[in-house]
């Protein structure tokens, strides 16, 4: 039996609908029931064109940071394909076709570029964190995604709820590569425009009552940047079969006399300034 979406009933006549302009200058927009997965759809697509306006030299790239408790539309991964991403999903979800053709099609999202991520590594081959020292790369990326999965993974038994990783939220940026005056390759993300809202990216989306919002505001960015690259953090390869949360990533140590004996014999070092442009 087919349903109407539930938008589309007489009450919500002039409350639905969208996108519509809010915040300064109009950038920012919302959109309600059977408009706010188009309206998703239409932000990721945009992504590049926005992503590409900065100097050609800095490279930039598209790139998502997303977390959707369930991720089957496949017109949202069509849309999410050409990008650089790592969308985390919660790790109940069944329907995994379209994940894993994100995951097996999609562009990987390096750490590289990530703020926050210079000591992130993956764990050594016997289960033991990394250790960095005078000769090792201070940073070594780790390709995140493009998909990667949170929580807790889906109980057999009928009377074990398990938490949900719930979070509907995505911020689209550029990465781009800037060469200082030592020659030395910068690597960064910078974050342009968030969504957030109540509606998982599913094909059943728009016939439920459902809100989106798009926003530029800095402050608001950055706090969701934030939030999504500790959800990253805590997350784990999409493949990964623990029944609970065991997150891959790790923070590696420093080996402190090491680097102080290096130092002893090869210091000081010049000053490192920070020529990079803001992008």
């Amino acid at each position: 039996m087919s349903y109407p979406p539930l938008g589309s009933y007489s009450q919500f006549r002039g409350s639905t609908g969208g996108p519509f302009p809010w915040g300064e200058g109009g950038r920012s927009s919302i959109a309600y029931g059977v408009d706010v997965l188009p309206d998703l759809i239409r932000g990721i697509r945009s992504l590049p064109e926005l992503a590409a306006q900065t100097a050609r030299k800095a490279e930039p790239r598209a790139a998502v940071l997303a977390c959707v408790y369930v991720l089957s539309s496949p017109e949202v991964v069509d849309a999410l394909l050409p990008l650089e991403s790592c969308v985390v999903v919660d790790r109940q979800q069944n329907r995994l076709e379209e994940v894993q053709r994100l995951q097996a099609n999609g562009q990987p999202l390096s750490t590289l570029h990530l703020p926050g991520f210079d000591e992130i590594r993956l764990p050594n081959e016997d289960g033991s964190v990394p250790v960095i020292g005078p000769g090792t790369p201070l940073r070594e990326p780790v390709a995140l995604g493009p998909v990667r999965a949170a929580g807790w993974r889906r109980s057999t038994a009928r009377r074990d709820p398990r938490p949900y990783v719930h979070v509907k939220m995505l911020v689209g940026g550029r990465t781009w590569v800037w060469e200082d005056d030592w020659g030395q390759e910068g690597y960064h993300f910078t974050p342009l425009i968030t969504w957030m809202g109540s509606a998982n990216w599913t094909k059943s989306a728009p016939s439920h009552l459902e809100f989106g919002l798009w926003s530029d505001d800095r402050a608001l960015l950055d706090r969701n940047t934030s939030f999504l690259l500790d959800v990253v953090r805590f997350s784990q390869p999409l493949s990964s079969v623990t029944a609970g949360p065991e997150p891959e990533l790790v923070d590696a140590l420093w080996d402190d006399a090491a680097f102080a004996d290096y130092y002893a014999e090869y210091g000081p070092w010049p000053d490192d300034d920070d020529d990079d442009p803001d992008l």
